[in-house]
Order: C-alpha cells, then structure tokens, then sequence
C-alpha cells in the first residue's frame, strides 16, 4: 500500500506543482499590475462614486483637479500650477477631499493643494447647519473662536486644526 501512495504521489507531484504555480500567478496578478499613470492637464472633476483612479498615478500638469471623497492613489504629482482641491459646499450638500497616498505626493513651488472657500456657505456651520452659524462679518471658529467685528457672532468652536476632518465656515 505504501508504495502505491508513493507512486501515486511521484505522478502527481509535477501536474500539483503546475496547478500550484498556476494558482499563485492568477492570485498575484493584480497585486503585480504596472501601476497607470494618469496625467491631467485640464480641469477635471474625479467624484465620489468614480474609483477608476483608485490605486493609479495622478499626474496633474497645469491645471485644477477636482476629488470628492474618499480616494486612495500611488502617487500624486502638481506642476506647472496645478491644483488639487474638492468641490465648494451648496445648501443642500458638502464634499470633502479624503485621500490616502501608498507613496509619494509632490507639490512643485507653483502648485498647491488648496481647499480655501470650499467649506460650509456663510451663514452654515457644522454638519451644514444654520443653528448657530456665524453671521454678519464674523470670522470661522474652526480650531478656535472666530473674529467677530461690528455686531456679528460666531459660532461655537469647533474642529482641531491639527488634524482637519470637518469643513471651514464663516460669514
């Protein structure tokens, strides 16, 4: 008996290291997939739903790209005054600019990432709100108290400015 197991066993060892190798190759392929590079060199807007970039190269080349939500990238790269921001709050709906890069981001001197006016509407605050907001003239009390001149109030402080997860407001 041991013997018809031992040749049983020398036959199928090569075809059970093909079917092996096989199956490791099929399971790391997309682990190993060349990484895309996508460059952007005019104004475009990646959504929320759209992870097509998702695990990519982003390369934008002088221009504005627009990222809402959540994203994960390789890379990222702004030259030529590019900008990387999200889109401005409405009344009715905020965005926010939620990214986690595998490796590394490079901002040349004349690019920027830059989300300055994209916070709530004058008049809103936190979880876009009106109950509370800041008005007339008053600074934003994200991190700290906001500026208040000429009759105005702020709203409550909010938010840590050391690390920035919810939206600026203002009046």
């Amino acid at each position: 008996m041991n013997n018809q197991i031992l040749a049983l066993s020398r036959r199928l060892q090569h075809p059970v290291r093909l079917c092996l190798a096989a199956l490791l190759c099929a399971t790391a392929a997309p682990l190993l997939r060349a990484q895309t590079t996508n460059e952007f060199t005019s104004s475009t807007i990646i959504v929320a739903t759209n992870t097509a970039y998702d695990g990519e190269n982003i390369v934008i080349d002088g221009c504005t790209l627009t990222v809402d939500g959540t994203h994960t990238f390789n890379s990222i790269s702004l030259s030529n005054g590019a900008v990387l921001t999200h889109q401005p709050a409405t009344a009715v709906q905020t965005f926010s600019l939620v990214l986690t890069v595998t490796n590394n981001v490079f901002v040349d001197s004349t690019s920027s990432i830059n989300v300055s006016g994209c916070g709530y509407l004058p008049g809103y605050t936190l979880d876009d709100s009106t109950n509370g907001a800041a008005n007339n003239t008053a600074g934003g009390s994200y991190g700290g108290l906001g500026g208040l001149c000429c009759g105005s109030t702020s709203d409550a402080v909010y938010g840590d400015f050391h690390y920035p997860n919810e939206l600026g407001s203002g009046s």
